[in-house]
């Protein structure tokens, strides 16, 4: 979740310590290519995005894939949830005390098989995986902890055996152990990254030169992400998100991420949802219009269950159905098997029952 005014980092409930985006939420985003079976029919989602505030070029090409979907007019291509659990434990400030490296089933969590499928087989083709950077790494430019890669991995291809794509999340605002990291420390991260999947796609110019050129670059913003402010200035820079976007060189092979929560000051962290929806999104949806080849993805919204937080999202998703020739897609937060009462949890109940809010989801599903 994040937290967009005020210079803070909303902190998630429930089982984890904190779990969202601001300038550095997405240290990058990088994404593993559905499973490449002929009798998939999703196309791969790839991502990449750089904490820095300096421009991150990258040269890209377009996807392929071994079927070929068609486009639906007014649906957009990509639907999906935050599959959380594996960034359990990840604050603003750094990894809470004791969540590194931590204990699978204990500190962090891996999703559930079945509840993957089931929201798969209900409408979702794309699942973003966020995890914990220190935990993968236990220091910068060292090698990655083979346990928790196996355990991030495990997960992957749980994603992947349902035939849907896999959005790779270092949730960590764009920190590592607490601080601010430089292009070269994200650059060490997605090389390795991209050696363990070398014809999937995964992130920017490192992954490029990795070898993995067939991905989709996901850019998220290095002043919060929030759709609603996308445009406007802010942060220590005083520039806007749209400012530093403006200078990210690729093809048409890139979107740019963006999240939007509903509550007074666009944190979500309240159950209340007083915000229009598409006028949240107006101003980013223009801007991804202004020039040629912009195209946008969601990778963050969330919605307490109620009447009036229900009927925000579905206008939301509405919006970027409507809007389906800039906006790629969506992933809502949050889906995961150890979210407890959490308000924005969409998670199934083990005998298959949805919640309000995941059948809002249902009927905003992605073509690809």
């Amino acid at each position: 979740m994040d937290q967009e005014e005020g210079g803070v980092d909303g902190v998630g409930e429930g089982a984890t310590d904190g779990n969202g985006d601001s300038s550095a939420d997405d240290v990058a985003v990088a994404a593993v290519s559905a499973a490449s079976s002929s009798s998939s029919s999703s196309s791969p989602v790839a991502a990449a995005a750089g904490a820095s505030s300096t421009p991150i070029p990258a040269s890209t090409s377009s996807p392929t894939t071994t079927t070929s979907p068609t486009a639906v007019a007014g649906q957009v291509a990509y639907a999906g949830v935050n599959e959380a659990g594996l960034e359990f434990g990840m604050t603003v400030t750094g990894p809470s005390s004791g969540a590194v490296p931590g204990a699978l089933g204990s500190n962090y969590f891996a999703p559930a098989a079945a509840a993957v499928q089931h929201t798969r087989d209900k409408f979702a083709n794309v699942f973003r995986l966020p995890f914990m950077w220190e935990r993968l790494q236990p220091a910068l430019y060292a090698g990655f902890d083979q346990g928790y890669l196996a355990t991030l991995q495990g997960a992957v291809e749980t994603i992947k055996a349902t035939g849907a794509a896999v959005i790779l999340d270092p949730h960590n605002y764009a920190r590592y152990n607490g601080n601010v990291v430089s292009g070269a420390d994200l650059a060490d991260l997605w090389s390795r990254l991209a050696a363990l999947y070398p014809n999937d796609p995964l992130a920017a110019a490192a992954i490029r030169a990795a070898g993995a050129t067939q991905n989709l670059i996901l850019v998220p913003g290095t002043c919060y992400t929030g759709a609603h402010s996308w445009t406007a200035a802010g942060c220590d820079s005083g520039s806007a998100n749209a400012d530093a976007a403006a200078g990210f060189t690729a093809d048409n092979n890139f979107a740019f991420e963006m999240h939007q929560y509903f509550d007074a000051d666009f944190s979500g962290t309240a159950a209340d949802c007083t915000q229009d929806a598409a006028g949240a999104l107006a101003s980013a949806t223009a801007w991804l219009r202004a020039a040629s080849g912009r195209r946008g993805f969601l990778g963050e919204l969330g919605v307490a269950d109620n009447d009036a937080c229900r009927a925000t999202l579905d206008a939301a998703l509405a919006h970027l159905d409507a809007n389906s020739d800039v906006w790629l897609g969506y992933t809502y937060w949050a889906a995961g098997s150890s979210w407890g009462d959490y308000m924005f949890s969409v998670e199934s109940d083990a005998d298959g029952t949805d919640s309000a809010v995941f059948n809002v989801l249902v009927e905003h599903p992605g073509w690809a």
